[in-house]
Protein backbone atom coordinates (compact mmCIF):
# COMPACT_ATOMS: atom_id res chain seq x y z
CA UNK A 1 0.00 0.00 0.00
CA UNK A 2 1.64 3.21 -0.83
CA UNK A 3 0.37 6.15 1.57
CA UNK A 4 1.77 9.06 0.23
CA UNK A 5 1.46 10.46 -3.05
CA UNK A 6 4.78 10.66 -4.40
CA UNK A 7 5.82 13.90 -6.95
CA UNK A 8 7.00 12.46 -10.45
CA UNK A 9 9.65 14.58 -11.29
CA UNK A 10 11.69 14.30 -14.83
CA UNK A 11 15.12 14.32 -15.28
CA UNK A 12 16.10 17.20 -16.06
CA UNK A 13 18.65 18.44 -19.21
CA UNK A 14 20.87 20.52 -16.54
CA UNK A 15 23.17 18.16 -15.27
CA UNK A 16 25.95 19.43 -12.15
CA UNK A 17 28.96 17.40 -11.92
CA UNK A 18 31.67 17.48 -9.37
CA UNK A 19 33.26 20.24 -10.49
CA UNK A 20 30.07 22.63 -10.59
CA UNK A 21 30.61 25.86 -9.05
CA UNK A 22 26.83 26.58 -7.77
CA UNK A 23 24.98 29.61 -6.28
CA UNK A 24 22.01 29.40 -3.97
CA UNK A 25 20.20 32.44 -3.08
CA UNK A 26 16.96 33.12 -1.34
CA UNK A 27 14.96 31.33 1.64
CA UNK A 28 16.44 29.51 4.12
CA UNK A 29 15.83 26.64 2.13
CA UNK A 30 18.49 27.67 -0.14
CA UNK A 31 20.86 27.73 2.67
CA UNK A 32 19.53 23.81 3.49
CA UNK A 33 20.65 23.39 -0.05
CA UNK A 34 23.78 25.34 0.11
CA UNK A 35 24.96 23.49 3.29
CA UNK A 36 24.39 20.25 1.49
CA UNK A 37 26.72 21.12 -1.41
CA UNK A 38 29.44 22.84 1.21
CA UNK A 39 29.15 19.68 3.34
CA UNK A 40 30.57 17.43 0.28
CA UNK A 41 32.98 20.53 -1.01
CA UNK A 42 31.16 21.28 -3.86
CA UNK A 43 32.27 24.85 -4.83
CA UNK A 44 29.59 26.86 -3.34
CA UNK A 45 28.30 30.21 -2.59
CA UNK A 46 25.55 28.99 -0.17
CA UNK A 47 23.30 32.30 0.68
CA UNK A 48 25.56 35.12 -0.18
CA UNK A 49 22.84 37.79 1.40
CA UNK A 50 21.68 35.37 4.58
CA UNK A 51 17.82 35.07 4.10
CA UNK A 52 16.25 36.74 1.48
CA UNK A 53 12.56 35.76 1.41
CA UNK A 54 10.96 38.08 -1.51
CA UNK A 55 11.93 37.98 -5.17
CA UNK A 56 11.94 41.58 -5.70
CA UNK A 57 14.41 41.95 -2.95
CA UNK A 58 16.16 38.53 -4.67
CA UNK A 59 16.60 40.20 -7.72
CA UNK A 60 18.03 43.68 -6.42
CA UNK A 61 20.10 41.78 -5.24
CA UNK A 62 21.38 39.83 -8.25
CA UNK A 63 21.46 42.97 -10.35
CA UNK A 64 23.65 44.59 -7.87
CA UNK A 65 25.93 41.99 -7.60
CA UNK A 66 26.35 41.80 -11.33
CA UNK A 67 26.87 45.28 -11.17
CA UNK A 68 28.91 45.81 -8.55
CA UNK A 69 27.16 48.58 -7.46
CA UNK A 70 28.37 48.59 -3.53
CA UNK A 71 26.21 50.27 -0.67
CA UNK A 72 26.32 53.73 0.56
CA UNK A 73 26.58 55.15 3.94
CA UNK A 74 23.25 56.67 2.91
CA UNK A 75 21.54 53.82 2.41
CA UNK A 76 22.03 52.87 6.32
CA UNK A 77 18.86 53.26 8.93
CA UNK A 78 19.29 53.37 12.13
CA UNK A 79 16.59 51.92 15.41
CA UNK A 80 17.48 52.14 18.94
CA UNK A 81 21.73 51.45 18.82
CA UNK A 82 21.65 49.05 15.38
CA UNK A 83 22.29 50.37 12.29
CA UNK A 84 21.09 48.44 9.33
CA UNK A 85 20.03 48.59 5.86
CA UNK A 86 16.67 47.63 4.39
CA UNK A 87 17.91 45.56 1.04
CA UNK A 88 19.50 42.68 3.74
CA UNK A 89 18.90 40.51 6.72
CA UNK A 90 20.14 41.64 9.99
CA UNK A 91 23.42 39.65 9.94
CA UNK A 92 24.33 42.80 8.90
CA UNK A 93 23.18 44.40 11.96
CA UNK A 94 26.10 46.67 13.83
CA UNK A 95 26.30 49.61 16.31
CA UNK A 96 28.63 51.25 14.08
CA UNK A 97 27.48 52.63 10.54
CA UNK A 98 30.87 51.81 8.83
CA UNK A 99 31.15 48.00 9.82
CA UNK A 100 27.31 47.77 8.66
CA UNK A 101 28.81 49.27 5.36
CA UNK A 102 31.76 46.71 4.84
CA UNK A 103 30.00 43.91 5.93
CA UNK A 104 27.32 44.46 3.55
CA UNK A 105 29.96 45.56 0.44
CA UNK A 106 32.42 42.61 1.09
CA UNK A 107 28.84 40.23 0.21
CA UNK A 108 28.29 42.69 -2.78
CA UNK A 109 31.98 41.69 -4.00
CA UNK A 110 32.44 38.06 -2.96
CA UNK A 111 29.21 37.41 -4.70
CA UNK A 112 30.05 39.44 -7.99
CA UNK A 113 33.21 37.55 -8.29
CA UNK A 114 31.95 34.35 -7.76
CA UNK A 115 28.90 34.90 -10.55
CA UNK A 116 31.68 35.91 -13.66
CA UNK A 117 32.12 31.53 -13.25
CA UNK A 118 28.96 30.45 -12.18
CA UNK A 119 27.97 27.29 -13.82
CA UNK A 120 24.21 27.31 -12.21
CA UNK A 121 22.18 29.55 -10.05
CA UNK A 122 19.48 28.18 -7.65
CA UNK A 123 17.23 30.71 -6.30
CA UNK A 124 14.52 30.32 -3.59
CA UNK A 125 11.93 31.82 -3.61
CA UNK A 126 9.95 32.40 0.34
CA UNK A 127 7.07 34.68 0.34
CA UNK A 128 5.18 37.29 -2.19
CA UNK A 129 4.00 39.27 0.42
CA UNK A 130 6.29 42.11 1.42
CA UNK A 131 6.28 44.72 3.66
CA UNK A 132 6.66 48.39 2.23
CA UNK A 133 8.13 51.48 4.33
CA UNK A 134 5.45 54.00 4.09
CA UNK A 135 7.36 57.01 4.76
CA UNK A 136 10.22 56.34 2.50
CA UNK A 137 7.71 54.63 -0.07
CA UNK A 138 9.84 51.58 -0.45
CA UNK A 139 9.69 47.72 -0.35
CA UNK A 140 11.83 46.37 2.11
CA UNK A 141 13.53 42.95 2.52
CA UNK A 142 14.06 42.81 6.43
CA UNK A 143 11.78 44.94 8.60
CA UNK A 144 14.57 45.13 11.12
CA UNK A 145 12.26 44.71 14.25
CA UNK A 146 11.60 48.61 13.48
CA UNK A 147 7.78 49.54 14.78
CA UNK A 148 5.20 47.60 12.51
CA UNK A 149 3.36 51.18 11.82
CA UNK A 150 5.61 52.50 9.51
CA UNK A 151 5.15 49.59 7.46
CA UNK A 152 2.42 48.78 5.42
CA UNK A 153 1.72 45.12 4.11
CA UNK A 154 0.84 43.91 0.74
CA UNK A 155 0.92 41.16 -1.61
CA UNK A 156 3.76 42.18 -4.30
CA UNK A 157 2.99 43.57 -7.91
CA UNK A 158 2.90 40.33 -9.94
CA UNK A 159 4.25 42.22 -13.16
CA UNK A 160 6.99 43.98 -10.93
CA UNK A 161 7.97 40.64 -9.49
CA UNK A 162 8.54 38.80 -13.30
CA UNK A 163 10.32 42.49 -14.37
CA UNK A 164 12.66 42.47 -11.38
CA UNK A 165 13.90 38.97 -11.60
CA UNK A 166 13.95 38.76 -15.52
CA UNK A 167 16.20 41.96 -15.72
CA UNK A 168 18.57 40.19 -12.86
CA UNK A 169 18.52 36.88 -15.08
CA UNK A 170 19.13 39.23 -18.15
CA UNK A 171 22.47 40.61 -16.33
CA UNK A 172 23.40 37.02 -14.91
CA UNK A 173 22.77 35.88 -18.58
CA UNK A 174 25.47 38.88 -20.13
CA UNK A 175 28.20 37.86 -18.00
CA UNK A 176 27.68 34.00 -18.12
CA UNK A 177 25.41 32.77 -21.08
CA UNK A 178 25.74 29.27 -20.55
CA UNK A 179 24.37 29.55 -16.72
CA UNK A 180 21.67 27.04 -15.68
CA UNK A 181 18.96 28.72 -13.34
CA UNK A 182 16.79 26.09 -11.04
CA UNK A 183 13.67 27.90 -9.46
CA UNK A 184 12.11 26.61 -6.78
CA UNK A 185 9.54 27.42 -3.78
CA UNK A 186 10.54 26.80 -0.49
CA UNK A 187 8.59 24.37 1.58
CA UNK A 188 8.09 26.35 4.74
CA UNK A 189 5.09 28.02 5.06
CA UNK A 190 4.60 31.44 6.45
CA UNK A 191 1.96 30.93 8.69
CA UNK A 192 2.28 34.50 10.43
CA UNK A 193 0.50 35.63 7.45
CA UNK A 194 -2.24 33.74 7.95
CA UNK A 195 -2.95 30.16 5.98
CA UNK A 196 -5.18 31.11 3.15
CA UNK A 197 -2.53 34.08 2.36
CA UNK A 198 0.10 32.06 2.83
CA UNK A 199 -1.59 29.96 0.09
CA UNK A 200 -2.39 32.76 -2.36
CA UNK A 201 1.47 33.95 -1.65
CA UNK A 202 2.91 30.57 -2.66
CA UNK A 203 0.62 30.22 -5.66
CA UNK A 204 1.57 33.48 -7.03
CA UNK A 205 5.64 31.94 -7.27
CA UNK A 206 4.42 29.41 -8.52
CA UNK A 207 2.97 30.79 -11.34
CA UNK A 208 5.95 32.93 -11.77
CA UNK A 209 8.25 30.12 -11.77
CA UNK A 210 6.26 28.95 -14.47
CA UNK A 211 6.84 32.35 -16.52
CA UNK A 212 10.15 32.29 -15.99
CA UNK A 213 10.93 29.20 -17.31
CA UNK A 214 9.10 29.45 -20.42
CA UNK A 215 11.05 32.68 -20.99
CA UNK A 216 14.65 31.02 -20.29
CA UNK A 217 15.46 27.85 -21.97
CA UNK A 218 18.44 27.21 -19.78
CA UNK A 219 15.80 27.09 -16.46
CA UNK A 220 14.26 24.44 -14.37
CA UNK A 221 11.41 24.14 -11.93
CA UNK A 222 12.60 21.76 -8.68
CA UNK A 223 9.02 21.11 -6.85
CA UNK A 224 10.00 21.62 -3.06
CA UNK A 225 7.17 23.32 -2.07
CA UNK A 226 5.00 20.16 -3.90
CA UNK A 227 7.16 17.63 -2.11
CA UNK A 228 6.35 18.71 0.98
CA UNK A 229 3.19 19.84 0.67
CA UNK A 230 1.82 16.30 -0.54
CA UNK A 231 4.50 13.73 -0.48
CA UNK A 232 5.38 14.53 2.49
CA UNK A 233 2.28 16.68 4.37
CA UNK A 234 2.32 13.89 7.29
CA UNK A 235 3.18 16.50 10.48
CA UNK A 236 6.14 13.51 11.51
CA UNK A 237 7.89 15.17 8.56
CA UNK A 238 7.88 18.51 10.10
CA UNK A 239 9.96 19.82 13.34
CA UNK A 240 8.47 21.02 16.54
CA UNK A 241 6.72 24.04 15.75
CA UNK A 242 5.28 22.57 13.04
CA UNK A 243 6.01 24.90 10.20
CA UNK A 244 9.78 24.16 9.34
CA UNK A 245 11.29 20.43 7.73
CA UNK A 246 12.51 18.15 10.11
CA UNK A 247 16.05 16.89 9.02
CA UNK A 248 14.64 13.97 7.66
CA UNK A 249 12.40 15.98 5.13
CA UNK A 250 15.19 17.85 4.03
CA UNK A 251 17.22 15.04 3.46
CA UNK A 252 14.45 13.35 1.43
CA UNK A 253 13.99 16.46 -0.81
CA UNK A 254 17.59 16.83 -1.09
CA UNK A 255 17.99 13.41 -2.96
CA UNK A 256 15.20 14.15 -5.34
CA UNK A 257 17.51 16.68 -6.02
CA UNK A 258 20.36 15.11 -6.63
CA UNK A 259 18.41 12.02 -8.98
CA UNK A 260 17.16 15.29 -10.43
CA UNK A 261 20.25 17.10 -11.70
CA UNK A 262 23.11 15.76 -10.53
CA UNK A 263 25.59 13.37 -12.72
CA UNK A 264 26.71 10.32 -11.80
CA UNK A 265 30.08 11.73 -10.85
CA UNK A 266 28.16 14.66 -7.98
CA UNK A 267 26.47 11.68 -6.92
CA UNK A 268 29.79 10.14 -6.07
CA UNK A 269 31.42 13.20 -4.77
CA UNK A 270 28.67 13.43 -2.14
CA UNK A 271 28.50 9.19 -1.20
CA UNK A 272 32.62 9.93 -0.57
CA UNK A 273 32.25 13.05 1.41
CA UNK A 274 28.93 11.20 3.62
CA UNK A 275 31.08 8.40 4.58
CA UNK A 276 34.61 10.32 4.87
CA UNK A 277 31.96 13.14 7.65
CA UNK A 278 31.11 10.35 9.33
CA UNK A 279 34.66 9.08 10.37
CA UNK A 280 35.06 12.59 11.01
CA UNK A 281 32.65 12.96 13.47
CA UNK A 282 33.56 9.63 15.45
CA UNK A 283 33.69 9.60 18.84
CA UNK A 284 35.40 6.56 20.00
CA UNK A 285 34.88 4.67 22.96
CA UNK A 286 38.66 4.74 23.82
CA UNK A 287 41.12 7.14 22.00
CA UNK A 288 44.27 5.15 23.45
CA UNK A 289 42.59 1.54 21.86
CA UNK A 290 44.49 -0.09 18.80
CA UNK A 291 41.36 0.25 17.30
CA UNK A 292 41.40 3.49 17.22
CA UNK A 293 44.60 4.32 16.11
CA UNK A 294 43.38 1.46 12.86
CA UNK A 295 41.03 3.67 11.94
CA UNK A 296 42.81 6.61 11.79
CA UNK A 297 45.97 5.64 10.24
CA UNK A 298 43.20 3.61 7.70
CA UNK A 299 41.07 7.40 6.98
CA UNK A 300 44.40 9.19 6.94
CA UNK A 301 44.94 6.55 4.28
CA UNK A 302 41.99 7.71 2.13
CA UNK A 303 42.31 11.45 2.92
CA UNK A 304 45.71 10.88 0.64
CA UNK A 305 43.69 9.27 -1.59
CA UNK A 306 40.70 11.66 -2.11
CA UNK A 307 42.91 14.54 -2.24
CA UNK A 308 44.22 12.87 -5.74
CA UNK A 309 40.78 12.67 -6.75
CA UNK A 310 39.48 15.96 -5.89
CA UNK A 311 42.17 18.46 -6.12
CA UNK A 312 40.22 21.53 -5.71
CA UNK A 313 39.17 20.76 -2.02
CA UNK A 314 41.29 21.54 1.01
CA UNK A 315 41.66 18.89 2.72
CA UNK A 316 43.48 20.13 5.67
CA UNK A 317 40.86 19.86 8.43
CA UNK A 318 40.73 16.00 7.76
CA UNK A 319 44.67 15.85 8.15
CA UNK A 320 44.53 17.79 11.20
CA UNK A 321 42.12 15.03 12.88
CA UNK A 322 42.75 11.88 12.30
CA UNK A 323 46.69 13.03 12.95
CA UNK A 324 45.22 14.77 16.32
CA UNK A 325 44.12 11.00 17.91
CA UNK A 326 46.50 9.70 20.01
Amino acid sequence: MNLTTPIQIDRSNIELNSSSKIMTIGSCFSEHVGNKLLDSHFICQSNPFSTVFNPISIGNLLSRSVAKHLFTLEEIDQHSDRHFIYDLHSFYDSTEPQKTLEKANKSILASNRFLSDLDCIIITFGTSIGYHHIEQDRLVSNCHKVPNHLFERQFLDEELIYNTISTAIDKLLEIRPSLHIVFTVSPVRHTKEGLVDNSISKSKLVLLCQKLITKYGQASYFPSYEIMMDELRDYRFYKEDMIHPSQQAVNIIWSRFMETYFDPTAKEKVSVFQKLNRAFNHRPFDQNSEGHESFCNKHLEEVTRLSQIYPEVDFTKYYNHFNAQP
